[in-house]
C-alpha cells in the first residue's frame, strides 16, 4: 500500500506563525495559488482521497486530487485557548503553562480548552490502522495538517511518537510512504 501525504496549503494565519489547529480558514490567494502550481506535478493516483474536514485542507484536495472524503480524524491538534496565538503570546498570557509544555511530558501536555498531543495522537493513528487494515486501497492520498503527518510518519515508522519531532512538511509538501508485509518506508 501506498499512503500520499500532503499538507494544506498557505492560509491568511499560517503567515502570521500562529497556532491555529481547529480554526477553520480557508486557503488565501497564496495557498490556491501553490495547490493550482503543485497538481500537475503530482503524478501519484490515488484510489481514494481522504481529506481533514477542515477548509483548508479540504480546498487542497479539491485542487489537486478533485475532492476528498473528508473525515475529523485528520484534523490538526486542538489548541483550545491557544488558538490563533503566537508562541510569544502564548509565553506571555500562559508562562507557567508554556513551561510545562516545553517539558519532557509534552506529548501529555492537554491544551486549555483543547486536546493533548497523546489525545490527536490516537485519533489520528486508530483512524490510519483503520484504512490499512481494510486494505482495500493500492494507493490513498491524505490531505491534511503538519501535526497529522507527523504523527502518521512517526506512527508508521517508529511504531511511537518519540521521533514527532524529526518530521516535518511545508505548505502543499508530500511525503510518500510505502507499506509491504507490515513494514514501513519513506519512498519520497
Amino acid at each position: 500500500m501506498i499512503i500520499y501525504l500532503m499538507r494544506h496549503g498557505d492560509t491568511d494565519l499560517s503567515d502570521k506563525k500562529v497556532y491555529y489547529g481547529h480554526t477553520d480558514v480557508p486557503l488565501n490567494d497564496a495557498g490556491i495559488k501553490r495547490c493550482t502550481d503543485i497538481k500537475p506535478l503530482i503524478t501519484v493516483k490515488p484510489d481514494i482521497v481522504y481529506t481533514s474536514d477542515l477548509l483548508r485542507a479540504r480546498q487542497t484536495a479539491e485542487i489537486v486530487f478533485g475532492g476528498g472524503v473528508p473525515s475529523d480524524s485528520l484534523r490538526e491538534i486542538n489548541f483550545g485557548e491557544w488558538e490563533t496565538l503566537s508562541y510569544r503570546d502564548i509565553v506571555r498570557k500562559y508562562p507557567d503553562l508554556a513551561r510545562s509544555w516545553a517539558s519532557e511530558d509534552w506529548f501529555g501536555f492537554k491544551f486549555p480548552g483543547g486536546e493533548s498531543p497523546a489525545e490527536m495522537f490516537g485519533r489520528v493513528t486508530s483512524f490510519v490502522n483503520e484504512i490499512i487494515g481494510k486494505n482495500e486501497y493500492e494507493c490513498v492520498a491524505i490531505t491534511t495538517h503538519l501535526g497529522v503527518i507527523r504523527t502518521i510518519l512517526t506512527h508508521l515508522i517508529n511504531g511511537s511518537h518519540k521521533n514527532y519531532w524529526d518530521y516535518s512538511s511545508s505548505l502543499c509538501g508530500t511525503t510518500t510512504v510505502q507499506i509491504t508485509a507490515g513494514k514501513c518506508c519513506i519512498i519520497k
